[in-house]
């Protein structure tokens, strides 16, 4: 059946559900609503009232009934998955929700009820209409039909040769990816890294094992990880103890091989054991390495004769500048020792002249010091005086404000007396 629920926005069907399922059968109901119209492929529409609650309102305006689920077509309520299974017994989906017209036991009803012959041809002519409207329909969906099925053949030959292209495609980065190996090989050879052979002398792969390369690093496992980088040497997963990704092979920034155990089982490297997450060094030549119970690895390493000559350039290239940089560093110091000599000189005289320039100033400050005392003094006497006369003054002031006062009583006697007699007057 279809696995599309929800169709054009124009379907004249609407099935009316909620994503809140609070039973078993709600979800029953449901799943048989749409596998009767999908079986059909009646188009309709799915509102979700646990999403658009406001939509509710609008489905009891037309069936008066708040059950979930319900299915509406053409501005009618059919009821839920009960009502539909009889609908669909008497095979007139198509009828009720394609074609909007009533069951035929509705019709007849009405015809019964109907009274007169006609009323009774015109719901014959009707039903005959129908019929023929079902076989045009009929005939429709087998054209829509054929033409789905020359789709699908077509979309199925654009797939084969989709299919072929990206064969060829693979294939060709499988060669250059080669090519890019070969090529990344003869580089690091060019610039100075070792080789390494490692192969299987012992174990269930004994033999099968011989793998070189210039190219650092080099990852050893039991089987590839998906998520993690490629192995560059796969053990085989029957070996519980070997880890997905155990050894890892790198270029140290000595030019020196250096092998770091990444399983949690650890590994032996020329009979010493090597516990998970500790690095050890591999001497040139060939040692032996113990991965799980019973992989015995061989790593035979050769220094590049390139490698060899950069490594005493640099170290001649060292000596010279550790050479010149002596050098450099004496010529430095004596230049220091003649640059201190002088700017002790300088200081002599400067340390003479500036305990000149003290005594100096030493007498100065005395004749300052001689003179500030008489300042102090003349002040002094200035001061007291200011004093006395500020208390004679004082003295002054205190007989006027008395004066002053008096005279105010005085006054306010003579305006109160010129009151009194005024109000003599009056009375009189």
């Amino acid at each position: 059946r279809p696995v599309a629920t929800t169709m054009a926005a124009k379907a004249n069907v609407t099935l009316w559900t909620s994503y809140i399922s609070p039973t078993r059968k709600f979800a029953d109901d449901e799943a048989r609503i749409k596998f009767l119209l999908e079986a059909k492929n009646i188009k309709y529409e799915s509102i979700d009232l646990g999403t658009y609650g406001e939509r509710r309102s609008e489905m009891e305006r037309i069936s008066h009934d708040p059950s979930l689920p319900q299915v509406h077509a053409f501005g009618r309520s059919w009821g839920g998955a009960d009502e539909l299974q009889i609908i669909a017994d008497d095979e007139e989906l198509e009828r009720v929700f394609i074609e909007g017209k009533m069951p035929k036991w509705m019709e007849t009803m009405e015809v019964v009820k109907s009274s007169g012959a006609k009323d009774k041809a015109k719901a014959e002519a009707e039903a005959a209409a129908a019929e023929q409207a079902a076989a045009d329909e009929a005939a429709k969906k087998a054209k829509e039909e054929e033409a789905k099925r020359a789709e699908a053949e077509s979309k199925a030959r654009k797939k084969e040769e989709e299919r072929r292209k990206a064969a060829e495609e693979a294939a060709l980065r499988v060669k250059a990816a080669a090519e890019a190996q070969e090529a990344a090989e003869k580089a690091a050879k060019a610039s100075g890294n070792p080789e390494l052979n490692i192969s299987c002398v012992d174990g269930p792969l004994k033999g099968t094992v011989d793998f070189k390369t210039s190219i650092f690093p080099v990852l050893l496992g039991r089987v590839q990880d998906p998520s993690k980088p490629p192995l560059d040497v796969a053990l085989g997963g029957d070996d519980l103890t070997v880890s997905r990704q155990h050894l890892q092979v790198s270029l140290g920034a000595d030019g020196q091989i250096r092998v770091k155990v990444l399983g949690g089982n650890g590994a032996v490297v020329n009979k010493e054991t090597v516990a998970a997450g500790d690095e050890v060094a591999l001497p040139w030549g060939t040692c032996e390495c113990l991965v799980g119970q019973a992989h015995l690895l061989q790593f035979a390493s050769t220094e590049n004769p390139i490698a060899i000559a950069k490594r005493e350039a640099a170290a001649q290239e060292e000596e010279a500048s550790a050479r010149a940089t002596r050098e450099e560093a004496e010529a430095k110091a004596k230049a220091e020792a003649e640059a201190a000599a002088l700017r002790a000189k300088e200081a002599a005289a400067k340390a003479k002249l500036e305990e000149e320039e003290a005594r100096a100033a030493a007498a100065r400050a005395e004749a300052r010091a001689a003179a500030a005392s008489e300042a102090r003094k003349k002040a002094e006497r200035e001061a007291a005086e200011h004093e006395r006369l500020q208390e004679a003054a004082e003295g002054k002031s205190a007989l006027a404000r008395k004066w002053l006062a008096a005279a105010e009583e005085r006054e306010r006697e003579a305006v109160q007396q010129a009151r009194a007699r005024a109000a003599e007057r009056a009375k009189v």
